[in-house]
């Protein structure tokens, strides 16, 4: 997914010399920094093999899980099925610019996580089929004549 930063934002990701910040929002709350001890993304982000040169890859097509640990769950409700928003942040301008790192389901609640505050999502990419046959959509005819 093509997302649209600055000119700015992109020199600076290529430079090496960026400074970010993360967001994470729990059913459209921002979680504070301060409640948040770690967070390990399992794909990454940023491709770096020299067949894409380093794109910034955002919402790729290979299922991320994130694995969240809190320093305390005050506030935060799991377990209703929350949404869980991830963006990463880069300080271009004096502000910091987002970009949408993805959404996230959890995968399933540990009965000791109010003990660990570790909760693992998984990206919505889970929810596809892993062998889904497309090709009938690519053979239909069209009465649209537009086209030709």
């Amino acid at each position: 997914m093509a997302y649209n930063v600055s000119n700015n934002y992109r020199t600076i990701v290529y430079s090496g010399g960026a400074i970010y910040n993360c967001v994470l929002k729990v059913n459209n709350v921002q979680v504070p920094n301060t409640q948040i001890s770690s967070i390990k993304i399992s794909s990454p982000i940023i491709d770096n093999t020299a067949d894409t040169g380093g794109m910034f890859h955002i919402g790729t097509f290979i299922s991320q899980s994130l694995e969240i640990k809190f320093r305390n769950l005050d506030g935060l409700d799991f377990t209703t099925n929350p949404l869980i928003e991830l963006s990463i942040g880069m300080y271009v301008d004096n502000d910091y610019e987002y970009v949408p790192i993805g959404k996230y389901l959890i995968d399933e609640l540990a009965e000791n996580y109010q003990q660990t505050c570790t909760i693992t999502c998984m990206d919505y990419a889970i929810k596809f089929k892993s062998e889904l046959d497309i090709s009938q959509f690519f053979n239909q005819t069209t009465t649209d004549t537009s086209r030709q």
